[in-house]
């Protein structure tokens, strides 16, 4: 009887831990299943929303265009512009911007000639096209204008380059900068005021009495 108890106990734990198996194995499955079917509706959510965004950006873009190209009509008069295509925001790297005349530098140093100017100056600096941007620029130092102005009208990217480059000091009036200083004067301990004459000679002017 104990032998039989035990063997019908044994069976019924087995067919029990059987069950157990086969819903948790259904439980997974079925869990599985879901997590499949939830992730495919996101994709198709996601894919449509991006298609969405998308369409909407090219719409403003079509519409920018179509805003843009009356305003380039009006602005070129007379000119036969095309307008259906987009002028593009970065130009390739070897697009040339302007169109320089292929005897253009022998129409310059033809000019030099002409204005008895030396084609190397004595630094030995080569005077070339590029040479009339420094005039430029030491010419808008000499005139006063401030440096940061100077950069802009150069259209450099720092101040350094205006002023160090561009910038010819030999050329810069300093003796006349210095000269607009006002004039200093010594005391003579005496409530006397003695300065220096216009012709720089200081001979006149009282030692400190404790030299």
């Amino acid at each position: 009887m104990r032998a039989a108890t035990r063997s019908d106990s044994a069976a019924e734990h087995d067919a029990m831990h059987s069950e157990n198996s086969s819903k948790h194995v259904a439980t997974y499955s079925e869990n599985a299943s879901t997590r499949a079917t939830m992730q495919c509706e996101n994709d198709s959510e996601r894919a449509a929303t991006l298609t969405e965004i998308a369409s909407k950006r090219a719409a403003m873009q079509s519409e920018n265009t179509s805003n843009r190209a009356p305003t380039l009509a009006d602005r070129l008069p007379g000119h036969d512009v095309d307008l259906s295509t987009i002028i593009p925001a970065k130009l390739p790297p070897h697009t040339k911007l302007f169109d320089v005349p292929a005897g253009l530098c022998r129409i310059f140093d033809r000019d030099l000639s002409a204005a008895g100017i030396p084609k190397r100056d004595d630094r030995n600096r080569v005077v070339d096209i590029h040479a009339l941007r420094v005039t430029f620029g030491t010419h808008l130092c000499a005139a006063g204008v401030p440096l940061r102005t100077a950069q802009a009208a150069m259209r450099h990217s720092k101040p350094e380059l205006t002023a160090n480059i561009y910038t010819d000091p030999k050329l810069l009036d300093v003796k006349g900068a210095i000269c607009t200083l006002p004039e200093l004067s010594i005391s003579d301990g005496k409530g006397l005021k003695n300065s220096s004459n216009s012709d720089g000679d200081n001979s006149h002017i009282i030692r400190d009495s404790r030299a």
